[in-house]
């Protein structure tokens, strides 16, 4: 099973990450929020996106108000994309694990209890590395699922500026001296 974390907003991700499943014989796994988007998004012949029924694209049926998959838990267009034909449950697609890239997402990990992945799932974070104190702790606790479920975790992102470590290494490389926040605002 391979799960691949981005912004759904990044049309140019979507269609990468969609193109890779079809050309590997997966399906594309999305959220139901997300379904919105591509619903809306695919009808725009520029950026050449799948629309939610397409043959390649999943529909990930999250557990709601009774923590079941009972149809009277989603309402309005949820409902819509969750009775959908292409709409499936946490245990449908962990039957198939090998027939997936699930672009759920940290925010949606929740699911990994129920898809009880084996070891060495491979799981993409395809988004800058964290670069506030917010996101370092919400880094944390995704390394904690990370860990917890044994998966293989690769940090791929595609971005105009170098990484932390990176900036880390040119820095001492350089013997680049530091100013303290003190003297950094005066003229």
């Amino acid at each position: 099973m391979i799960f691949a974390d981005f912004n759904f907003k990044d049309v140019d991700r979507v269609q990468t990450f969609y193109n890779i499943a079809k050309k590997n014989g997966r399906k594309f796994v999305i959220k139901i929020k997300d379904a919105y988007f591509l619903k809306h998004l695919s009808s725009d012949p520029n950026l050449n996106l799948p629309n939610c029924d397409d043959e390649h694209i999943i529909i990930y049926k999250a557990k709601y108000r009774t923590g079941t998959y009972s149809d009277s838990d989603y309402v309005g267009e949820d409902r819509t994309f969750a009775t959908a034909p292409n709409a499936l449950t946490t245990a449908e697609i962990a039957a198939k694990p090998d027939k997936y890239i699930c672009a759920i997402g940290f925010f949606s990990f929740n699911a990994l209890i129920d898809m009880k992945p084996k070891s060495g799932v491979i799981y993409i974070h395809s988004s800058n590395e964290a670069y506030n104190e917010e996101q370092v702790l919400s880094t944390k606790r995704l390394n904690n699922w990370i860990e917890k479920f044994q998966m293989e975790h690769h940090q791929i992102h595609c971005s105009d500026h170098a990484n932390g470590g990176d900036l880390m290494d040119l820095i001492k490389e350089i013997d680049a001296k530091t100013r303290s926040k003190k003297n950094r605002y005066q003229k």
